[in-house]
């Protein structure tokens, strides 16, 4: 089992120092995150530049002596912008062609998989029509990705289309080679049993883990 840590978890530090922090705490991995204006890497700037970028990345783990365990991407402030399974094809492609740039980097960085959100629900839409929506966008970043080797994960998550254990196995079962980010927190927080979590273990790619209880999604 390799440990890691997330540079998301010390927004305030400057990200050498943050990367820096992770090693000495003994850890060997890092989650980076990606997240439209709000990260240490922002997509909509390491976009326009990413050789660069990945150059730069590359420095700075190599002097932390971290390796990537996650890329967690996420193209909006918010989880219909961009978001893959936004009715508005225009939103589709837009968010696509964001994944497309920081699939490169993450190739250059040689990062293993690349976390997002699943989805969410639009307007009285069932359930089935959103998920069904998320697993032909995702199907298409699950193949792109793959010539990479790298995996496609999703995190089912309190907000999202796939906010319980049967909707997010459900869109498993729909996109073959997708994979999950699991984070037992975000079932927890409703009330939702840890053996109802278990089975999405044969899924997942890669795991979050922090404390949580009913009603608290982030517990000492």
């Amino acid at each position: 089992m390799k440990l890691g840590c997330a540079d998301f978890t010390w927004p305030l530090l400057p990200h050498r120092d943050a990367l820096s922090l992770i090693h000495l705490l003994g850890f060997q991995g890092v989650d980076l995150g990606m997240f439209f204006q709000r990260s240490h890497l922002r997509p909509e700037i390491v976009q326009e530049d990413i050789s660069y970028w990945a150059g730069l990345v590359i420095e700075r783990l190599e002097q932390a002596q971290l390796e990537v365990a996650d890329l967690y991407f996420a193209p909006s402030m918010d989880l219909t912008t961009r978001g893959v399974n936004n009715p508005d094809l225009t939103e589709v492609e837009a968010g696509h062609e964001m994944f497309l740039n920081v699939l490169d980097f993450a190739r250059r960085i040689q990062a293993p998989g690349i976390t997002m959100n699943s989805g969410v629900d639009y307007g009285d839409e069932s359930r089935s029509q959103s998920l069904s929506r998320s697993a032909s966008e995702l199907a298409r970043r699950v193949d792109a990705a793959g010539q990479h080797g790298i995996e496609i994960r999703v995190e089912g998550a309190v907000g999202s289309n796939t906010d319980t254990p049967e909707t997010l196995g459900e869109l498993m079962e729909q996109t073959p080679g997708l994979r999950v980010t699991l984070d037992y927190s975000h079932f927890i927080y409703q009330g939702i049993q840890e053996s109802e979590v278990d089975d999405l273990i044969e899924y997942t790619g890669h795991f979050q883990c922090r404390g949580a209880a009913p009603g608290i999604m982030q517990a000492r």
